[in-house]
């Protein structure tokens, strides 16, 4: 081989290997932030909580984390039981890390359990009502896609499922860790959360609609695409309504509006298309009010003599 062709083979493998780990990184990426809208909705809930109840410390800020990343960790497992579906579908496949990458079910195995032991304690740390929470986080986080229970997959349970756990618990589990005493603003806000999750969930089986009537078996492929659409529509208007109610009787805190506000595409959206928002709308929407809410909390533990504008 001349020194030519040498030359052009070290390029080949060079260039081979830079995109092999680009490749990896963007897989990587797509693990991450695939679901960001979940995960960071789900910090946000628990900020609330945070908030309203004046609970914010050292431990619940480790509460805060920990919560974060559950979530994400959670949202992980069901892609990787939804894998084999999202296959099926080229758009969700090429989002999904357990489409592009084989990963064992023992590796699954691990790392789960690696991440639980890094949240356990910032639960332990409320006791016996720490326990019980992780337990029902770790419960709900299994049934949830993995066979058998898989209560995606289960007409009506699936919506009841993700309209308590996915928006809503979160500031549930905060306000009892932190034995906060109930007041209007956490019902005005579990209202609003209980019904986002809710419109969230129908919006997500609409857009899979397609795919899932040929192998699963959820609310919308039992009851049909017109009723998932109607519901989502009622549940959107609810969404609004409750909102503006509690804003102008002064329920919810000004401080809290933005995150209603910066949703209004959203509902917009649901109320005038029977299709998908563009995923973009939805990446920056949520984007903007979880870094609203981090300052939200960096103002709330700024030493008094810090001015925070």
């Amino acid at each position: 081989m001349d020194a030519k062709s040498n030359q052009l083979s070290i390029h080949g493998k060079i260039t081979a290997m830079n995109y092999f780990m680009r490749h990896k990184f963007t897989q990587n990426m797509t693990l991450v932030f695939n679901h960001v809208d979940a995960w960071v909705v789900a910090m946000i809930s628990a900020g609330l909580a945070l908030l309203v109840h004046d609970g914010l410390s050292t431990a619940t800020l480790y509460l805060l984390a920990a919560i974060t990343l559950g979530y994400w960790a959670a949202f992980a497992l069901n892609d990787y039981y939804d894998a084999p579906f999202d296959a099926q579908d080229n758009e969700k496949g090429s989002r999904s890390f357990f489409v592009q990458r084989q990963v064992t079910g023992k590796k699954i195995a691990l790392w789960s359990a690696f991440l639980t032991l890094l949240v356990t304690p910032a639960f332990l740390q409320f006791g016996l009502r720490g326990f019980l929470v992780l337990a029902v986080c770790l419960l709900i986080a299994w049934a949830y896609s993995a066979p058998p229970l898989r209560l995606k997959n289960r007409p009506i349970i699936d919506l009841i499922t993700h309209a308590t756990f996915v928006e809503t618990f979160p500031y549930l589990m905060v306000l009892f860790l932190l034995d906060g005493k109930w007041m209007p603003v956490d019902g005005a806000i579990i209202v609003c959360t209980t019904l986002a999750s809710l419109s969230s969930q129908l919006e997500n089986q609409i857009g899979d609609y397609a795919i899932d009537r040929l192998q699963e078996r959820n609310f919308t492929v039992m009851f049909g695409l017109n009723t998932a659409v109607w519901l989502l529509r009622l549940t959107t208007i609810g969404l609004v309504c409750a909102f503006t109610f509690f804003t102008f009787a002064e329920v919810i805190p000004l401080a809290f509006v933005p995150f209603g506000v910066v949703c209004l595409p959203i509902m917009w959206h649901r109320l005038r298309h029977s299709t998908p928002r563009p995923r973009w709308m939805t990446i920056w929407i949520v984007l903007a009010a979880g870094l609203y809410m981090v300052g939200l909390l960096l103002y709330w533990v700024a030493p008094p003599s810090i001015t925070v504008l």
